[in-house]
């Protein structure tokens, strides 16, 4: 069971606990906001969140936007700058850095989907202050 949830609580590819030691928690909040070919926002969807605590956290969320490819929001490069800043909580927004398919499907126009966060660290004892 535990390599289960260490498989599921991930950061640049490796467990979390080897990449971040000194964090016991990273809570994300996030809502997805895309945009329309025109540029047009469409209806911000609230998303889910996600938690070394609850047992679930992926380094990279996935975009959601229909025929994004290569994209996503890479939120352990965040949390890897809120760790060496000491942070303790993160607000703003990432633009996905994905592409929609073109004609023959070759790479066509950038993704433009956005998200809105919230990252709140948790350091372990003994750790807070420290940079790493």
């Amino acid at each position: 069971m535990a390599e289960r949830k260490d498989q599921a609580v991930t950061a640049f590819g490796k467990p979390f606990a080897t990449t971040f030691p000194q964090v016991a928690d990273a809570l994300i909040e996030w809502e997805e906001e895309g945009h329309t070919l025109s540029g047009r926002p469409t209806q911000v969807r609230p998303g889910p969140r996600m938690s070394v605590e609850e047992g679930y956290f992926q380094g990279t969320i996935r975009c959601e936007k229909p025929g994004c490819t290569g994209g996503g929001f890479e939120v352990d490069r965040i949390v890897q700058f809120m760790v060496q800043d000491g942070a303790e909580e993160r607000r703003g927004l990432l633009v996905c850095g994905g592409w929609r398919h073109g004609a023959g499907g070759e790479q066509g126009p950038p993704c433009v989907n956005t998200i809105r966060y919230r990252i709140r660290l948790t350091y372990r004892k003994g750790s807070e202050g420290q940079r790493g």
